[in-house]
């Protein structure tokens, strides 16, 4: 499904006001590892539908149980908020975000508490949209 437009249409949305999270634990070595998020398991109505990133951010949590499938991480003892979700998702029904993106670089951590983190939890609507001709 693709979400642009040609010339002579606009994009026309509506969006379901629900407020949904995904959160997910990254694996124990995040490296080459993404978190997915797909309309299938993530949206209500699966017609026509795609993310609408509200807000993201990083966290850890010290209760993170990595052995597990999936990963369990029930605390929330500090987060860093992050536009890279929206970046990825936004206007898709499918996308990848790299593991990676928990892990701060040398110089850098996420909060006092810890550098890393082990979490993600994004926050989004569900948009559903079509393509509508215009006259000119």
């Amino acid at each position: 499904m693709s979400t642009y437009c040609t010339y002579r249409q606009i994009y026309v949305t509506g969006v379901d006001n629900t407020l949904l999270t995904f959160m997910r634990c990254r694996a124990v070595s995040p490296a080459g590892r993404h978190f997915t998020m797909d309309v299938v398991t993530e949206c209500r109505d699966l017609v026509n539908q795609v993310f609408h990133i509200q807000s993201a951010e990083v966290g850890y949590s010290s209760v993170y149980i990595p052995g597990t499938n999936p990963p369990q991480c029930p605390n929330n003892d500090c987060t860093r908020p992050t536009n890279r979700p929206a970046e990825l998702c936004n206007g898709k029904s499918r996308c990848d975000i790299p593991q990676s993106i928990v892990v701060y670089p040398p110089g850098s951590a996420l909060c006092a508490l810890q550098k890393d983190g082990n979490f993600i939890r994004i926050r989004y609507t569900c948009t559903t949209g079509m393509c509508l001709n215009v006259k000119l």
